[in-house]
């Protein structure tokens, strides 16, 4: 009993340590931090990301969802699971670091609406939320429904994994499921 006790107190003491320095910490942040980034311009001609929000690069399902900011597509086929969606910034930003202050306000809210209409339309257990921009440097976000049972039992970062499975031939979504899965989304997102 007596390691439990000192882990405990060690626990606790730990626990407030890091809220008095949180406290700290917030407490010399201002509610809207200045950005010195560089201006970057809304688009680049030679990035995917650019091209796909300007419509010079056709996706079989079109645009998801678009607004001022944000672009939310299905990626790029083929498909290693019916529903991985993509949220993206409609100015080429290479990353969150880079986010206008309206961007960063209306990240989370615009990625919460999504990851609860995928939940609602595919059924999945969660949602798997990624965004790394090293191929691609403008700020996309995967967001990749994980259902039981998982395409061939993959979970965690082997869900990711399958994209390199299917562009081996080796296994791939089915597309009436994925078109299934893009009509729920359409409706639901007309209805309000």
């Amino acid at each position: 009993a007596a390691p439990m006790l000192a882990r405990s107190a060690r626990t606790a003491a730990a626990a407030r340590t890091a809220a008095t320095i949180g406290t700290r910490i917030s407490a010399t942040l201002p509610d809207a931090v200045p950005t010195k980034a560089v201006p970057r311009p809304a688009s680049e001609p030679d990035c995917l990301i650019c091209r796909i929000n300007d419509g010079s690069v056709a996706l079989p399902h079109g645009l998801i969802y678009q607004d001022d900011l944000w672009v939310v597509r299905l990626i790029e086929p083929p498909w290693g699971v019916a529903g991985w969606l993509v949220l993206q910034t409609r100015r080429h930003c290479p990353e969150p670091a880079m986010f206008t202050d309206a961007e960063a306000a209306s990240f989370g809210p615009v990625l919460r609406r999504f990851e609860r209409l995928l939940l609602e339309v595919t059924g999945a257990e969660r949602i798997y939320t990624a965004a790394l921009g090293e191929k691609v440097r403008h700020f996309h976000c995967h967001m990749v429904p994980r259902c039981e049972p998982a395409p061939h039992g993959a979970v965690g970062w082997e869900l990711f994994g399958l994209e390199r499975r299917v562009a081996g031939g080796e296994t791939g979504a089915d597309p009436a499921d994925v078109d299934r899965i893009v009509r729920a989304l359409m409706a639901r997102l007309a209805s309000g």
